[in-house]
């Protein structure tokens, strides 16, 4: 589960970044640099940053070749782009596990949860989330 003070980010990387650009409704999955670079910069209590995604995915049923290949390439460029932001002293850490259900249960218990897209994943996790917290 995460540390009390954590700052949990989900990251949908994989195969969002092959989605066709002209549908708004799949760009709005791909998360964005920007923000996430703002939240390293404004925590100023050097709190854990902890990023859950499914950073290196496997092939999967819909998944074809060159966009698992492609997919993995550009999510490593996008973490790479956000951990050389990160400075020295900021603990940090990636929670890339092979369960689905795993990862969904680390969400749901976050005290600070960023969903960085709209993904139906991190939609769910962020709604159970706050129901979770209130009942707390």
């Amino acid at each position: 589960l995460p540390q009390q003070n954590d700052i949990v980010i989900h990251l949908r990387l994989g195969d969002v970044f092959d989605l066709p650009s002209d549908e708004k409704y799949l760009t709005e999955k791909i998360p964005r640099l920007e923000p996430i670079l703002k939240i390293i910069k404004n925590n100023k209590h050097n709190n854990r940053i902890v990023f859950v995604t499914a950073y290196s995915f496997g092939p999967g049923k819909f998944s074809e070749g060159d966009r698992v290949k492609n997919g993995i390439e550009k999510s490593s460029q996008f973490m790479s782009k956000i951990i050389d932001n990160i400075p020295p002293n900021m603990p940090h850490l990636i929670k890339s596990s092979e369960s689905v259900d795993e990862d969904f249960i680390y969400l749901v218990n976050a005290k600070r949860l960023i969903i960085t897209s709209k993904s139906g994943f991190s939609v769910a996790a962020l709604k159970i989330n706050k129901m979770f917290r209130h009942k707390k």
